[in-house]
């Protein structure tokens, strides 16, 4: 399934991102990030059932949209190969833009509670600097929201250092894994964050932002432990 695997790659960046992060070392006792609640009138802990009522561009409706993609596959598999809350991820795929940026988004959700906002963006080119130029237009905007980023992590690497940061090879350099763009606002007193990451390989280029309160994530200890209580 097409979606499927979109949904899988959204996924693996957004863990990738967030591992990638480093602690935030400001001694700002605010930040205008702490003060983050959702965007567009969905917020931080709602309920699936909750973001439903909340207007989205959705791709799916409903679950027999999605297995309208796959013929023969029944909801039951479907269940077997995504627990609930990927499916209700999928389920709020959508469309959307950011300055006039088009971008695939997704609500992930964690014991039926959303905690993160996932965005894509769909950029046609020809020539992977524009990548970089949106990721510096795009940060510049979340700068003047936020603040300066609590910390970046921005370079190429060998061979294209010189390139660095928005050379003639800059584009080319991220598309073949030889560097990364992140910028990161992290409140200093609670779990929420925004990510801009710009990654690549094979010569595939993506270009991701991020919205979390994670303290709406339930961790693997956790989750384990709630499974244990069944029992």
């Amino acid at each position: 399934m097409k979606h499927t695997l979109l949904f899988s790659i959204l996924v693996f960046i957004f863990i990738t991102l967030i591992n990638a992060q480093v602690k935030d070392t400001s001694k700002r006792d605010v930040h205008p990030v702490c003060e983050l609640e959702g965007r567009k009138g969905l917020k931080f802990g709602m309920s699936f059932e909750e973001t439903r009522n909340v207007y989205l561009d959705r791709q799916f409706q409903t679950i027999d949209d999605v297995l309208a993609l796959e013929p023969g596959l029944t909801e039951e598999e479907l269940r077997k190969m995504m627990d609930e809350d990927a499916i209700n991820s999928f389920l709020n795929i959508h469309s959307t833009s950011f300055a006039g940026n088009n971008a695939t988004g997704s609500l992930m959700f964690s014991n039926n509670r959303l905690y993160s906002f996932l965005y894509t963006f769909e950029i046609e080119t020809s020539n992977n600097n524009k990548y970089i130029d949106i990721y510096y237009d795009l940060k510049g905007l979340l700068s003047k929201k936020y603040g300066d980023p609590t910390n970046t992590s921005e370079y190429l690497s060998y061979p294209y250092e010189e390139d660095f940061p928005r050379g003639n090879h800059a584009g080319q350099a991220v598309s073949v894994g030889k560097g990364k763009y992140g910028s990161f606002w992290v409140c200093p007193t609670n779990k929420k964050s925004v990510i801009l990451g710009l990654t690549g390989d094979n010569y595939e280029m993506s270009l991701v932002l991020i919205y979390s309160d994670n303290s709406f994530d339930i961790s693997e200890e956790e989750k384990l432990s709630e499974e244990l209580e069944d029992f």
